[in-house]
């Protein structure tokens, strides 16, 4: 199912490749290739690896989709809702670093750290702290780049102050409800 341009197609649109589930896809094929040494997992991952980079601009952000019946890179100043969830230039694309450094580390290409570099210079305004889920995304992504003392600092000012006594953390604050992937990922942060 991976497209030529090494990207992976959205189970909402076929023609949508999103970069963020290609390196999420990423990590997957990385693992895959540790495990049975088949080339044809790492040629796959290199792959994903160059269309991420492609889709990155100077700011170190990525592109959010290829649209394949185009073949143009997309990106939205925001969804009907005003959410930035993979259709925006977002500081969630911080994560993708994860995997390009993965991948770095597997190859020792040059390009897959730079670009992962790349995307930890995302400006990152505290307004976006509101929910858990992307914040994470975020954070993880801060995380493996080695940049600790941000991610403390955040989880310090915006995540420990909603915190409550029986461990609930509010998908935002004021929050009567939880968004359980973030709970669990910003849990794990704080461990």
């Amino acid at each position: 199912i991976q497209h030529k341009s090494g990207g992976f197609p959205s189970f909402y649109d076929q023609a949508n490749l999103y970069t963020f589930d290609t390196a999420q896809i990423l990590h997957g094929l990385l693992s895959w290739y540790k495990k049975s040494s088949d080339v044809k997992f790492l040629v796959a991952a290199k792959m994903a690896g160059d269309f991420l980079c492609s889709m990155q601009v100077y700011s170190g952000s990525m592109f959010p989709i290829y649209d394949t019946k185009s073949d143009t890179r997309v990106v939205y100043q925001n969804n009907a809702k005003g959410s930035d969830w993979g259709s925006t230039f977002s500081y969630i694309q911080v994560k993708n670093a994860q995997a390009l450094l993965l991948l770095h580390k597997v190859t020792k290409i040059q390009r897959f750290l730079t670009a992962s570099e790349r995307l930890g210079q995302i400006k990152f305004l505290n307004k976006e702290c509101r929910y858990t889920h992307p914040l994470a995304y975020y954070l993880e992504g801060m995380m493996a780049l080695g940049k600790n003392r941000i991610v403390r600092q955040i989880l310090d000012d915006n995540i420990i102050p909603t915190l409550r006594s029986n461990g609930f953390i509010p998908y935002f604050p004021g929050a009567k409800y939880a968004y359980v992937s973030g709970s669990v990922q910003l849990g794990i942060l704080l461990w």
